[in-house]
């Protein structure tokens, strides 16, 4: 991965030298608490497509310009004005170096989209979203043009936060308690923001149907039905910004849940059936991401990921010993990076408190950037998996100086 340490142009240099490779069987893990440690790991580098375990036709997309930068920022804390500074600068750090503005476009709406799918104990800092909402007011966004998501309403009430037409609701004590009041989160679930013409369907049934085929099999609406997973596309086609704020956890079916998954798996109706199943659901995933982003180009897609908590094994079900965190935030365009970065930190969290590492790496990582297996699927190049392929621009490093 190239970096740059100054927010004033991309000054390139290598990180030290990578890990052993992530399909190692057993590589040497040194000891290492990432609830202290500041400096990032050596980042081991995942199949390129030119390799031979990896083909892939020369006809294949080619990511965005936006998708080759990864932004970060070491917040000393996790309070609300640490995560306020934190989004302002990697914010003016992405308009900088890649000429996209944030600032309101023809739509003058954006859309955040959190996650509370594992429920209270790992969910989207409510702080991070107050931090969102206030650079999205500053650059112009009209109050009523930003929207939060997440898929169940269940979930929401659960995590803490408000949920629209709630009218007493309990917020977490230390927030900004009148912005998560004056942005209520919308549920998925309430099935309003889906559109019957943009959907996906797989031969998986959903786990209800499954467990129920005997009361299902004579109705074929039914069973149609739960081969389909609705898309919220009228809200990608009525926003010029959607900012997705993932968790990161291992995931049985994804190997790693985290920015691929909050924008696809996590985002869809009759998403259960996706939950175990490890062959089917990575394709799903990008055919969901793909379609999502191609329903209108011009929407701008940025990833916003907290280490404030994250999770290394038992997912998706949260479980608190099994956490970890770093004062580390990162901001991309390209989610299918944030997922491999976080792929090898479960995996060296999961080998150093003995438990067998995810292998082999997760075929989403090769799948994200080939040619789409169905014709109706835009072919959009998410973004590429290799660190050496992505600039890094550390935004609380002072510019470099040259003495006189």
């Amino acid at each position: 991965m190239a970096q740059n340490t100054s927010a004033h142009g991309p000054i390139k240099a290598c990180l030290a030298a990578a890990l052993a490779a992530i399909l190692a069987a057993t590589p040497s893990l040194e000891a290492q608490d990432a609830t202290t440690t500041g400096a990032a790991p050596a980042l081991s580098p995942l199949p390129r497509p030119e390799d031979p375990a990896t083909p892939q036709k020369s006809t294949s997309p080619m990511p965005a310009a936006e998708r080759s930068w990864l932004f970060e920022a070491l917040p000393e804390n996790f309070s609300s004005r640490a995560y306020r500074d934190s989004i302002e600068k990697l914010f003016n750090a992405f308009e900088q170096h890649t000429g996209k503005s944030l600032a309101p476009a023809k739509k003058r709406k954006a859309v955040i989209k959190i996650n509370t799918a594992a429920g209270a104990g790992l969910f989207t800092p409510q702080p991070l979203v107050t931090a969102v909402i206030r650079a999205l007011l500053q650059r112009g966004y009209p109050s009523d043009g930003i929207l939060v998501v997440d898929l169940s309403e269940r979930r929401i009430r659960e995590c803490g936060y408000p949920c629209v037409g709630e009218q007493y609701p309990v917020l977490t004590p230390g927030i900004p308690l009148k912005i998560l009041a004056d942005f209520p989160v919308h549920p998925l679930d309430s099935e309003k923001y889906y559109s019957p013409r943009w959907a996906v369907e797989s031969p998986l049934p959903s786990r209800e149907i499954t467990a129920k085929q005997g009361d299902y099999t004579g109705n074929l609406e039914i069973l149609e039905k739960a081969r389909r997973s609705s898309l919220p596309a009228p809200l990608f086609e009525d926003a010029d910004l959607w900012i997705s704020l993932p968790v990161a956890m291992d995931s049985p079916s994804l190997g790693v849940s985290c920015a691929l998954a909050n924008e696809t798996i996590w985002n869809v109706s009759n998403q259960r059936r996706f939950l175990e199943n490890p062959i089917a659901t990575p394709e799903a995933a990008i055919e969901i991401a793909r379609t999502l982003e191609g329903s209108r180009p011009e929407t701008l897609v940025l990833h916003v990921l907290s280490l404030e908590k994250w999770q290394y094994t038992g997912g998706p079900v949260f479980n608190s010993n099994y956490t970890a965190s770093e004062k580390r935030l990162w901001l991309s365009a390209n989610p299918v990076i944030l997922d491999a970065l976080m792929l090898q930190r479960i995996n060296k969290a999961r080998e150093y408190n003995k438990f067998p590492p995810i292998t082999p790496a997760p075929s989403m990582f090769t799948k994200a950037n080939s040619l789409p297996q169905k014709e109706i699927t835009p072919a959009i190049a998410l973004g590429s998996p290799n660190p050496s392929e992505i600039t890094l621009v550390q935004v609380d490093k002072p510019p470099a100086t040259t003495k006189k």
